[in-house]
């Protein structure tokens, strides 16, 4: 299955900030990548899927985590 346009978009995104170590608000993180998702289903995701690739650095400030490399 092809990816869309929106799904290529997101994954740049997680790159980017991999690449570049940049941190983010739980909220800035649903305004890139769940604009689209009711509240429910972006915490469902972020929970279930998205914390994975994410460590807290500190208090509400996230970053891409070192286990994103093997999906880059």
């Amino acid at each position: 299955m092809a990816l869309t346009t929106e799904q290529r978009n997101d994954f740049q995104s997680l790159k980017d900030s991999f690449q570049n170590g940049t941190t983010f608000t739980k909220s800035d993180f649903q305004n890139a990548i769940g604009s689209g998702w009711s509240l429910v289903s972006f915490n469902t995701y972020f929970s279930k899927q998205f914390k994975r690739l994410l460590i807290e650095s500190s208090s509400n400030q996230f970053r891409v985590s070192e286990v994103f490399r093997k999906y880059n």
